[in-house]
């Protein structure tokens, strides 16, 4: 299951040779047997913008609808493309939604009438709840949901910023930071209810770590390798396979935690190589050498651009494996051996973009036509 917003894999994250990569070289775009079909998620009545970047494995996708003035209202739309207004705070007008679960329950942050940002859940129904901080601090964010209705996220008071826990009845926990770390985030939460973030002395990201259930802290950077000074987070499935990096300075090379351990170098991962994006059987999106890479069994494998293209844009994958993204103008999935597949789109496209994938292979996307840009869609 992927909950979390779609990560970009860029093309120009280094500039090593990594002679281990496979499947190199533009192809063609395979042929499918079913067409998807490419279905515009309409905005709310009355309005006349939408923006969508979030998807379950029901197709049930999250983002907002604008009335062109700069009115933006949270939206979730269900699989037959109903769009659903969520709940506001009362007195706010604002909401950032940060992640959807497998019932349709949300995650993220909302304004109230303090004109302060607080941590909310949004039900099936669609409806609000405020998240409660914990006594002394006045904002926060809620910046995971579990499909226990376990979240994690931050909160801050005039001076730091605290990572914390609510339970599924909502209860917030603060989660300890070791001596002189003043400041702390959560940002994953896995199906044990274990918390991934950071903690740090100054404002500024610090040493990733994994609290467990108990509050115990496991600094995530490898202990046995004096060479990476630090550590990077990027994304933590549920089985608790945390991926990101390993670094010092200037210097950063992918790596993977598998449950309960510490973070490895991946292979074929070189300077300034990264993981962005991990799936249920721990199959890695990231980049290496300027391209964009899957991991899957100790194989590094190149997503290939189309023939004529040569830039590709990697987003997101599922669960199965493909990856979507974009390679020049064209929406594309790759399949487990890097081969593209041009997802359909009308002759009025001049250009498209895959962002998120979900099990069954429902791909969210946006469209931009000779008319308007960034219409959101999801090929099914």
């Amino acid at each position: 299951m992927k909950r979390r917003k779609a990560w970009v894999v860029a093309g120009a994250l280094a500039a090593v040779v990594v002679p281990s990569v496979t499947a190199t070289g533009p192809a063609a775009a395979a042929p499918r047997a079913t067409e998807p079909v490419a279905q515009v998620l309409p905005p709310l009545p009355g309005d006349t913008n939408a923006y969508a970047s979030l998807m379950n494995d029901a197709g049930q996708v999250v983002g907002s609808s604008s009335d062109g003035n700069g009115h933006y209202r949270p939206v979730r739309w269900e699989p037959d493309l109903t769009p659903t207004r969520l709940g506001l705070l009362e007195g706010g007008t604002l909401a950032d939604p940060k992640v959807i679960v497998a019932d349709g329950s949300i995650a993220g942050q909302a304004a109230a009438a303090d004109k302060q940002w607080h941590p909310v859940v949004w039900g099936t129904a669609g409806t609000v709840r405020r998240l409660p901080e914990p006594a002394g601090y006045a904002t926060g964010v809620a910046e995971d949901l579990n499909d226990d209705g376990v979240s994690v996220g931050t909160v801050s008071d005039s001076w730091v910023s605290r990572a914390v826990r609510w339970n599924r009845q909502g209860q917030p926990e603060l989660l300890p930071v070791e001596p002189n770390m003043r400041y702390s985030k959560a940002l994953f939460v896995d199906k044990q209810g274990n918390a991934y973030g950071w903690m740090s002395s100054t404002a500024a990201p610090g040493d990733v770590v994994r609290w467990d259930r108990s509050g115990n802290i496991t600094r995530l950077k490898s202990p046995d390798d004096p060479y990476y000074t630090y550590a990077e987070l990027r994304d933590v499935n549920d089985r608790g396979t945390a991926v990101g990096a390993n670094g010092t300075g200037e210097n950063w090379v992918a790596a993977m935690a598998l449950p309960g351990g510490t973070f490895t170098s991946l292979p074929g991962a070189r300077h300034k190589s990264t993981v962005t994006d991990v799936n249920a059987t721990d199959v890695a999106l990231g980049g290496v050498n300027g391209s964009a890479v899957r991991w899957e069994g100790g194989e590094m494998v190149r997503l290939q651009p189309v023939t004529g293209t040569v830039d590709v844009q990697a987003s997101a994958l599922n669960d199965a494996g493909t990856v979507v993204g974009s390679s020049s103008v064209n929406a594309v999935t790759w399949d487990a051996t890097g081969r593209p597949t041009k997802l359909p789109v009308t002759p009025d496209v001049r250009s498209a973009r895959g962002l998120a994938i979900n099990r069954p292979g429902h791909v969210l996307g946006y469209i931009d036509t000779w008319a308007a840009s960034r219409i959101p869609v999801v090929w099914r």
